[in-house]
């Protein structure tokens, strides 16, 4: 089922709004491809290479992507549910942290107080998640879903909010906001 692109070389390709929905791609090279707004689900991307790969807004919900490289990959609303990854996947600093949340039981453990200073997390779909401690020094939230996160005792000191969507997010006197940017929509 599926289909079956194992060892292609799909570099450069544009593959905007592709459906490859359980699509056999182990080994694949699409280095620079376009897979914005993509359907990925249950796709197998086995030691394939997405460096600089446009992936946002791409939706890969099960996708099996161990031994891949994801470096330089553009990855803002991408949708990564239950992922599998038994083999370590290389990505980018920022996305390797958010990787390995998302891996511990589909997103069910809290990051609590994981280091996410200076990581660009802009238009992130960080809604509802348990943000207790979490360090986001300088990081780039511009127009994240913040909406419900448990932002207590976070450290978002010179972070920049423009455009943040903070609805009912839960922020009390322990949460750092000095230098914050963009917080003026939001008080």
């Amino acid at each position: 089922q599926g289909t079956k692109l194992g060892q292609a070389n799909l570099s450069g390709a544009n593959l905007k709004q592709a459906n490859l929905v359980h699509a056999k791609m182990k080994q694949a090279d699409l280095r620079g491809a376009n897979l914005s707004q993509a359907r990925l689900d249950k796709i197998d991307l086995r030691a394939a290479d997405l460096r600089q790969v446009n992936l946002q807004g791409a939706i890969l919900r099960g996708a099996i992507l161990n031994e891949s490289t994801l470096l330089n990959t553009l990855m803002e609303k991408t949708i990564f549910q239950n992922p599998q990854c038994r083999e370590p996947a290389t990505f980018d600093k920022q996305w390797r942290r958010i990787w390995n949340f998302l891996v511990q039981e589909g997103g069910q453990n809290p990051l609590k107080a994981v280091d996410l200073s200076r990581a660009n997390l802009h238009d992130a779909d960080l809604n509802g998640v348990n943000l207790v401690g979490v360090i986001l020094v300088d990081a780039i939230l511009k127009e994240a879903d913040l909406r419900g996160a448990n932002l207590r005792g976070a450290d978002l000191r010179g972070a920049n909010l423009e455009g943040a969507n903070l609805l009912g997010a839960e922020i009390d006197s322990t949460t750092r906001l000095d230098g914050a940017k963009g917080l003026a929509n939001h008080t």
